[in-house]
């Protein structure tokens, strides 16, 4: 019995870490916006490039646009340039890089 329930206690765990919506934590220059009631992790991954992670399921849901959304509002309001592309994760969709241009700015907000 002891085992098993150790074993239950440990893969908990293990997926409870996993499922943290606030990604890049140790990151010093994140940005967490929360949008629609949904924390999205902000960071710059290079020049003009960007990753957002977070805003909903890991499940990919081609008829609710809405975490793609989010994820591209989110990096348009810290970098404050409009995202000209972007590519989700095909096997988690809470993880989506983009490229801005910055010549077409947006404004930024001051983010948590």
């Amino acid at each position: 019995m002891k085992p098993l329930l150790i074993h239950t206690l440990i893969l908990s765990g293990v997926l409870v870490g996993c499922s943290s919506p606030v990604y890049h934590d140790t990151d010093p220059n994140r940005h967490i916006i929360t949008l629609d009631g949904k924390p999205i992790s902000v960071v710059s991954t290079g020049t003009d490039q960007w990753r957002a992670w977070g805003g909903g399921s890991a499940r990919h849901n081609e008829s609710d646009p809405s975490q793609l959304n989010r994820q591209l509002k989110a990096i348009e309001l810290v970098s404050g340039c409009r995202v000209i592309q972007s590519t989700q994760n095909p096997d988690d969709a809470r993880q989506l890089d983009a490229s801005v241009d910055c010549q077409d700015s947006v404004g930024t907000i001051k983010a948590d």
